[in-house]
């Protein structure tokens, strides 16, 4: 018999998740295209964004993700096993195939299962099936081993004494109790436990204290470390209800729709998953507001407009609760406002809304974060004030009718309040994207563009915004429609409305569907607050179906056309491909020697041949040169003389024989690539991105948000990664996730160590700065960067942002200055930066962080080998042809080595002169 003191203590043993970077190692093996998602506790739950590993069959195609993947979770391929043969998804009914297949694998130690812990691998079928999707709720376990093993019977001792202390003497076993590994659940990772998993019982199903719970029971301690209700869904049939049961339903007098109440007409509907008790037994109705519960005699059955999922708060009164005595057998048609009420009216129609909007969620995406287990979620109505409404990242709150405005507690903007929580989260930023797609959701929802229908008493026809907008994108100003975080917000409502109509006239049938998806989704793709092409990125990813957006995706023409006219763009279709064999240089050679190779192939469309051009910027201007057709699809590019030390911006632009053109960088000509000019690469003088303290000072007269380097803690609208989007160190103000730590009573400053620049032209640093107003707080400080030549004396300003706008929304962005275009400025041996986040004037929620800061050393000595035009080390007859065969007026070209505009007899003479191999 077992004796639980007897066994011996569980070794501590430390186990560590794979660090950011060995989990990107690890899928780079896999696909160079793929991306990950992580968990808010930073657990990876999605591999995804392109065609991975491939198999004869997709249990293959699964089985070698498994292998190559399983280290990006810090497990072996032997630590996950496979269950069944795999989930048909995506049927057809036309052809009765499936798109995929979803094959799961267990987590185990040997031949024990780790607790909740699974792999979920999604495989395109096709000739070649191939992973596209991963989602993992997976736990560390590597390492570890049982340091125990237990017999069957040893597993019903533990699991019989366990039982009788948890639920009471007349528990009893219901099924033969397993072993398995439990090391956590969701994010809250544990130290694996060797666990007796067991479902005890008290009672019949006929008893009103009738109760069956899942019991993980420790196995050397006997303490049960986590439990699980097992009678979610029982009596919720009308024809299943047993002799003696009390039935009924649940009902509301509701509006009829989502408009505010004045406009809609009112009717009954049924209230699910609502709480009712019979004789204090607590049960849940149903979708249709049934409920069933065992009852003796007479009893007393009362019903609040509370669930498992949602907690509607009357902060007017009392919470509303409708009592009734029934005998048991009799069935109760219960029902809420029947007075028709505002302040009952109110509880009534959000608690139902909150629900639609729930289940709407959920029906899209089931595995959205946190919205499928939040429990018990206030929902708080009748506050004591007028016009508005409220998300407070713990709860949506509604006002009483006055001043003009009705009650608040109505479908569209309970809709949108909800919306804010599902961009919360996400982990996204709120700013003008939290409020235009909180307006999506109450969009897609309700069909209507018109937000909030009937806020104002006595206008039913409009409400407070309008998803059936012009408003266009701006870099400066947000949005055509103003920079206001509700009214920039419209511009991604318009986006997600217009593509909606644009599925409505392509593809009725399937239109709500697609929208719907795609706008959810999307969600969980953002980063930030701000809207911008990143988005329409998102969509056109989500609605791919071959992982390669090169070619565009099934709706691609509808997307692009929503987001088209409101400024938006989405990724091209590639026409032709345009690479760089040999990647972009590192430098260019200022006496015009350099060439780059470049490649182009057709695609979508085929190139027509001699429409390749190269345009490298010279003196502010750049004209088109022909690129040297070598053949075969591989031209040579031929840059100019540049002044060195500067950056020569340059694009290659060809067509296709229907005349699209492209470009390399794809959205060129308002975007080049730039790439300094120098005799030799640049040499990295300074390099900081976070992971060490080169010797940074913090100073200032602020009284809290104080700069600090740390991982950072993400929430209340921080960073939640540092510039790479890795969990890794970089220069925060206060990093908590908690409330306050914001910059407060003054500024804070960051300053580098004195840094030798002399030879420096650019420098470029990765910025994060949010400077938020509303409540108490107001938008008026600034970002400012200043630099100095005299090791701190004196200060320049490099960069000062306004008080408004996307700059302050909290977004990490890249800047690179040159510093030689400075007015005044001498880059020396004395250069310092410093990095200043403020808190002025009056009140602001201000937060600041920095990461990568980086200054390379140009070359611009004399020319190490004058007239070598193809850089081969040497002068010699390859140069003296080059110069015979362009002899004469030659602006721009190789040959002319002494950059006069004309090669001629000074060039000839220049190589005569420098004649053999290169000093």
């Amino acid at each position: 018999m077992l004796t639980l003191a007897a066994i011996a203590t569980l070794a501590t043993t430390t186990l560590t998740q794979p660090s950011m970077a060995e989990a990107m190692d690890t899928l780079k093996t896999i696909s160079s295209s793929a991306r990950l998602h992580h968990t808010d506790g930073g657990r990876i739950d999605r591999v995804f964004g392109a065609p991975m590993t491939t198999g004869r069959t997709a249990a293959e195609a699964a089985d070698r993700f498994v292998v190559e993947a399983a280290a990006m979770w810090g497990l072996q391929p032997t630590h996950l096993r496979r269950t069944g043969d795999g989930q048909p998804l995506g049927y057809d009914a036309l052809t009765g195939s499936f798109k995929f297949t979803l094959t799961t694998f267990d987590q185990v130690v040997g031949d024990t299962p780790v607790f909740g812990s699974t792999l979920k691998v999604l495989v395109r079928n096709g000739t070649t099936p191939a992973v596209v999707l991963a989602s993992a709720d997976l736990h560390p376990t590597m390492g570890w081993n049982p340091p125990l093993s237990i017999t069957a019977q040893d597993s019903m001792i533990i699991s019989t004494m366990a039982a009788a202390r948890a639920m009471g003497p007349q528990a009893r076993l219901t099924k033969t109790p397993t072993t398995a590994i439990f090391a956590g659940i969701g994010d809250d990772i544990r130290p694996p436990r060797l666990v007796v998993d067991a479902v005890a019982a008290v009672g019949t199903n006929r008893d009103a204290n009738y109760t069956k719970t899942r019991l993980i029971i420790d196995a050397q301690t006997g303490e049960v470390i986590h439990e699980e209700d097992r009678i979610l869904h029982c009596g919720l049939s009308l024809a299943a209800a047993a002799m003696g049961d009390v039935t009924g339903t649940v009902s509301g007098r509701v509006n009829d729709g989502w408009s505010a109440w004045e406009c809609d007409t009112t009717v009954t509907e049924p209230l699910p998953w609502a709480y009712v008790t019979v004789g204090g037994t607590v049960v849940t109705t149903d979708a249709d507001g049934f409920f069933s519960a065992p009852a003796t005699g007479i009893v007393l059955v009362e019903s609040e407009l509370r669930g498992p999922w949602f907690n509607v708060n009357n902060d007017a009164g009392s919470d509303t609760i409708v009592s009734v005595d029934i005998m048991n057998d009799d069935h109760v048609e219960i029902l809420h406002n029947e007075g028709e009420t505002e302040l009952i009216m109110a509880q009534a129609v959000a608690y139902r809304d909150a629900n639609l909007v729930r289940d709407f969620v959920l029906a899209v995406n089931p595995s959205y974060p946190t919205i499928g287990t939040q429990t018990d979620w206030p929902v708080n109505v009748n506050l004591a004030d007028t016009c508005n409404a409220y998300y407070d990242y713990s709860s949506i709150n509604f006002y009483q009718s006055g001043g003009g405005c009705n009650n608040t507690a109505f479908g569209h903007i309970v809709f949108h309040e909800y919306g804010h929580h599902l961009v919360a989260e996400a982990g996204s930023g709120q700013g003008e994207y939290g409020e235009g797609m909180a307006d999506c959701i109450a969009l897609i929802m309700t069909g209507d563009p018109i937000m909030s229908p009937g806020f104002f008493q006595g206008n039913c026809a409009s409400g407070i915004r309008n998803a059936d907008n012009s408003c266009e994108y701006s870099e400066t100003n947000c949005s055509s429609c103003g920079s206001a975080i509700h009214s920039c917000g419209q511009l991604i409502s318009g986006c997600v409305y217009d593509t909606w109509m644009a599925l409505e006239f392509s593809d009725p049938l399937n239109a709500q569907n697609i929208i719907n998806s795609l706008t959810i989704d999307s969600i969980l793709l953002h980063n930030g607050t701000g809207i911008n092409d990143a988005i329409a990125i998102d969509f056109v990813t989500l609605d791919d179906d071959d992982g390669n957006l090169a070619n565009g995706s099934p709706h691609y023409t509808q997307i692009e056309q929503g987001f088209d006219l409101h400024g938006l763009n989405v990724p091209p279709i590639e026409w032709l491909s345009i690479t760089l064999p040999q990647g972009p240089p590192t430098h260019i050679m200022p006496d015009g020697s350099t060439s780059l190779p470049v490649h182009i192939a057709s695609v979508l469309g085929t190139y027509q041949p001699g429409t390749a051009k190269f345009f490298a910027e010279q003196n502010g201007t750049s004209s088109p040169i022909d690129l040297e057709d070598l053949g075969n699809g591989d031209f040579l590019a031929h840059f100019p003389n540049a002044q060195c030390g500067v950056d020569v911006n340059w694009f290659v632009w060809a067509r296709t024989t229907d005349e699209q053109n492209v470009f390399l960088p794809p959205n060129a000509p308002d975007v080049r690539n730039s790439t300094i000019s120098a005799w030799s690469e640049p040499t990295v003088i300074f390099d900081d991105d976070g992971s060490t303290d080169p010797g940074w000072t913090v100073a200032g007269d602020a009284t809290d948000g104080f700069w600090e380097r740390g991982i950072p803690a993400g929430g209340n609208n921080r960073p939640g990664t540092d510039c790479d989007g890795a969990a890794a160190e970089c220069w925060l103000t206060e990093n908590t996730s908690g409330g306050g730590g914001d910059v407060d009573g003054g500024s804070t400053t960051l300053t580098s160590p004195t840094i030798n620049a002399t030879g420096v032209a650019n420098i470029s640093y990765c910025w994060w700065y949010r400077n938020i107003g509303g409540g108490g707080n107001v938008e008026d400080d600034v970002w400012v960067v200043n630099i100095s030549d005299d090791d701190g004396a004196t200060w320049t300003v490099l960069q000062q942002t306004g008080t408004t706008g996307p700059d302050v929304e909290g977004n990490w962005q890249t800047s690179t200055y040159s510093l030689t275009d400075v007015p005044g400025f001498e880059v020396n041996d004395m250069f310092r930066i410093q990095f200043v986040a403020s808190d002025l004037n009056e009140s602001s929620r201000v937060e600041a962080a920095i990461d990568n800061v980086h200054m390379e050393r140009i070359d611009c000595s004399t020319q190490p080998c004058p007239g070598d035009i193809d850089g081969d080390g040497t002068v010699d007859t390859y140069e003296i042809l080059a110069v015979l065969g362009a002899w004469g007026p030659c602006d721009g070209c190789p040959a002319d080595v002494t950059g006069d505009g004309d090669v001629g007899i000074d060039d000839l003479l220049l190589l005569v002169g420098s004649f053999g191999p290169c000093p």
